[in-house]
């Protein structure tokens, strides 16, 4: 992963560490990635895709190579980790609190895509502004509302 700005954390920032599916950026809380390695070579695919909800995308050649992400379990215990393929660039970012918009309660009902939490304007990010913001908990049976919690709070 690289590493964001640079800025401040605090109560007013959230780390997110960003990758892309399809033609979006799409990420996840910092605090929730136990570690990111480079995928072994050969391999193919973005397992994201099925397992967020988008429709597949078309394969694309890159020339960022796709990274496995270490997703921690709820409870910390490094056994029930979940390993996930993405499509690079990995990217840790420092995102303002402001930033973030949670899904208004209909909005996040009704939409296909699993564990969306949030959409975030990035200005760093020119060529993609809009972020997507999921929760971890989408990728197993754990239950885990910390982003949604995060959200809140900061928005009070």
């Amino acid at each position: 992963m690289s590493d964001g700005p640079g800025k401040a954390v605090g109560p007013e920032w959230l780390d997110v560490v960003l990758f892309s599916v399809c033609d979006w950026r799409v990420g996840f809380e910092a605090h929730r990635i136990r570690s990111s390695s480079r995928a072994p070579a050969g391999t193919l695919g973005n397992s994201m895709e099925a397992r967020l909800g988008f429709s597949p995308c078309a394969p694309k050649v890159s020339a960022t190579p796709s990274q496995c992400l270490l997703i921690k379990s709820a409870d910390d215990d490094a056994k029930g980790d979940t390993e996930i393929l993405v499509d690079g660039p990995v990217d840790l970012v420092c995102l303002p609190v402001a930033a973030i918009h949670p899904l208004p309660p209909l909005l996040a009902a009704r939409t296909r895509l699993h564990g969306l939490r949030a959409l975030a304007i990035n200005p760093e990010t020119v060529a993609r502004p809009v972020v997507l913001l999921f929760d971890t908990a989408c990728l197993s049976d754990d239950v885990d509302t910390s982003l949604q919690g995060r959200l809140q709070e900061g928005k009070n």
